[in-house]
């Protein structure tokens, strides 16, 4: 396997970054806030975990901040390409390590409080 950088993009479609505004933020963004993330860290079991929380972290946004909000497993799903085992196994863990708590509501999407 070829580990030269140079050698990940395909040059004859152009580059893939071009025409993708970037933020002149001072703020350190990488989905979510670095010190909320070096929070986090020790709670996810797995990178599968993590970027769960990762996700979590930004549906709240998208959700306006509540305490509450909903989690449709096919949004997860489409997102992250998770299996729906993956994501239970994972929303199991975090809620036993104290980062989360999940309410089901029937057939309704599951409920999460993120509690960090």
């Amino acid at each position: 396997m070829n580990k030269n950088i140079d050698d990940l993009f395909d040059d004859s479609k152009g580059d893939p970054l071009e025409g993708i505004p970037f933020s002149k933020t001072t703020s350190r963004l990488i989905g979510c806030p670095v010190a909320w993330l070096k929070r986090v860290i020790p709670l996810a079991g797995s990178p599968a975990q993590l970027a769960i929380l990762i996700w979590l972290h930004r549906r709240r946004v998208v959700c306006g901040g509540k305490k509450w909000f909903t989690v449709p497993a096919k949004n997860l799903e489409e997102d992250l390409g998770l299996s729906r085992f993956t994501r239970y196994r994972a929303f199991q863990h975090l809620e036993e390590a104290g980062g989360i708590t999940v309410s089901y509501d029937g057939t309704k999407a599951m409920r999460v409080k993120l509690l960090w």
